[in-house]
């Protein structure tokens, strides 16, 4: 564990920050990324003596460029309006959303046969007569499972599987 005595709880979250991130310096930015067991890592302490200072004790963490690639395209082809049509009953849907695991949530996802409701009108007036179909800014559209290089190429958006 390391440890740091700091003045202010600003001061205490900048220096939490530098230490387990890296910044974009040119953007003036800086993220911070912890999961549920780094949080646990993290201590902080206020000094009864002097409620101005607190110290703060940590693990040292993983940087927060070492994101899921899959995270990163999903927020990309969202950002650059790529839409993903699709049935709940199409196995085919449901594979190519598996493959961005957790961040399948973060695509622009029409459900093309609601349950139990009629068809999606969206899904219509585009034609969707097979899915999955993507469907990108500029009108390109591919139907069929497409491997997430594939949709990287199609969209513009940076992806590498490393």
């Amino acid at each position: 564990m390391r440890s740091i005595r700091v003045f202010s709880p600003w001061i205490l979250a900048g220096l939490l920050a530098l230490a387990v991130t890296s910044c974009n310096r040119q953007a003036d930015r800086c993220s911070l990324r912890l999961t549920d067991e780094q949080l646990r890592n993290i201590s902080v302490t206020t000094d009864e003596a002097d409620q101005n200072s607190s110290s703060v004790e940590w693990s040292p963490l993983a940087p927060a460029d070492a994101t899921d690639p899959r995270e990163d395209l999903a927020r990309c082809l969202n950002a650059r309006g790529a839409v993903l049509y699709g049935t709940w009953w199409c196995g085919a849907c449901r594979r190519q959303k598996e493959m961005f695991g957790p961040h399948a949530e973060l695509l622009n996802y029409v459900e093309c046969t609601p349950q139990d409701q009629p068809r999606e009108q969206r899904c219509l007036d585009l034609n969707i007569n097979s899915v999955p179909t993507w469907i990108f800014q500029d009108g390109t559209r591919v139907t069929g499972r497409q491997s997430l290089q594939r949709l990287a190429e199609l969209s513009g958006c940076p992806f590498s599987e490393n």
